[in-house]
């Protein structure tokens, strides 16, 4: 009894020194293979919005030269979409089940749902474009359809998502683009500092 105990005790403690060794305790496997730093990340149909065909650009760091990356939203077939989004500098991908039908990269809009009938008519903004450094808001319209003067008015203000994560939000055409931008220094109120 005494010896399965020495045993049991020898290989828990072999266990817990590999894995101390292997830096596995308390890191965050990520699979990526390589240094490449992600410095944004843009989308162009504001997170999850599957009714319109989107597109995500990300910029990637590594040894000091930069790869521009996009990912498309496409039907994979008649009923599902893959779609893909920022969540600050990562890109997420979804799948959605299209109720109406998937064509072009984007879900059918639903005819009972008088919210998937917007289509935009204009975008202004403050700070002039992706000004990092510079707090800033934007300012956009849709048309819903619905009758003649039926404007929905929204205004997104650029706010640091942490110390060194900037949403920023710009006018991309008649709609609006969100930005993830790492500052390299921090983000203060809404701009880099």
């Amino acid at each position: 009894m005494e010896k399965n105990v020495k045993v049991s005790l020898t290989i828990l403690v072999v266990v817990i020194i590999s894995a101390v060794a292997l830096n596995v305790i308390g890191s965050k496997i990520t699979g990526l293979a390589t240094s490449e730093k992600v410095i944004s990340c843009s989308e162009t149909d504001n997170v999850q919005d599957i009714c319109s065909k989107g597109l995500v650009v990300t910029e990637n760091e590594k040894g000091g030269a930069i790869r521009t990356l996009t990912s498309e939203d496409r039907c994979i077939n008649v009923n599902t979409l893959q779609e893909f989004y920022c969540d600050k500098l990562s890109v997420i991908e979804i799948r959605a089940t299209c109720k109406e039908g998937c064509m072009d990269g984007a879900c059918l809009p639903l005819k009972e749902n008088p919210e998937d009938f917007l289509t935009p008519v204009g975008c202004e903004e403050t700070d002039n474009g992706k000004d990092y450094n510079k707090k800033g808001q934007t300012v956009y319209r849709y048309n819903t359809r619905l009758g003649e003067d039926s404007i929905f008015t929204d205004t997104l203000i650029d706010k640091c998502e942490t110390s060194y994560i900037l949403k920023e939000y710009s006018c991309n055409g008649l709609s609006t683009l969100i930005t993830y931008f790492k500052c390299s220094r921090r983000c203060l109120s809404g701009a880099c500092v």
